[in-house]
């Protein structure tokens, strides 16, 4: 299985990375992780993900939300961030 990373920031546009998850999770066997750091950051992501399901639901799909912490460089400093592991949980074939 292949690991997809995608960098959130607070000025991620939410429809762009919503179509980036909706690729990643159409590739079967495919897991993507959001990171990001800051709750600006976070918001993107979870906003992302929802359109992103409402997107892929209409295909037979489906997919979860797995949240983790992760400690991240960050201008030569370690700081805490979040994971947003998304992993397809239903294939419906039509």
């Amino acid at each position: 299985m292949s690991q997809r990373l995608i960098k959130v920031s607070s000025k991620t546009s939410v429809k762009q990375l919503a179509g980036s998850i909706c690729h990643s999770i159409r590739q079967v066997g495919d897991e993507t992780v959001l990171q990001v750091i800051g709750a600006s950051s976070l918001n993107q992501a979870v906003k992302a993900c929802a359109i992103a399901r409402g997107m892929v639901a209409p295909e037979g799909l489906n997919f979860s939300i797995i949240p983790g912490f992760v400690t991240l460089q960050s201008n030569g400093k370690e700081v805490s961030g979040m994971k947003l592991i998304l992993k397809e949980i239903g294939r419906a074939y039509v």
